[in-house]
């Protein structure tokens, strides 16, 4: 275990060495679940995602085909946390348009 001078754990020890997060809007078109909205590459050596749905409810599912109907629900305000790494890419769905969902990838 390596300690710093201030006596705190030093990065050896740090569950989470690399982190993202960010702002989505979800509509009625699934998209990646994944902070990088311009190439949709999960964050590298990734290992949990975080979901929040600010307002309405967003789903979620393994493919691009998921639907309110298919997806599961994650209502407003509800947080989930997902163990997947970068090799499983989560789509997110909505009932409407412009639907706001925080997202944070830690690896």
């Amino acid at each position: 275990m390596a300690w710093s001078p201030n006596n705190q754990q030093g990065s050896s020890d740090t569950a989470f060495q690399f982190v993202a997060q960010g702002v989505l809007t979800i509509g009625a078109t699934a998209v990646p679940c994944t902070v990088d909205q311009a190439t949709f590459v999960p964050l590298q050596f990734r290992k949990l995602i975080t979901l929040q749905a600010e307002d309405n409810d967003i789903f979620y599912g393994l493919s691009d085909a998921v639907t309110t109907s298919t997806g599961i629900k994650l209502p407003r305000n509800g947080i989930v946390f997902l163990p997947y790494g970068p090799g499983i890419l989560v789509h997110l769905i909505a009932g409407g348009a412009s639907r706001t969902l925080r997202l944070h990838e830690a690896g």
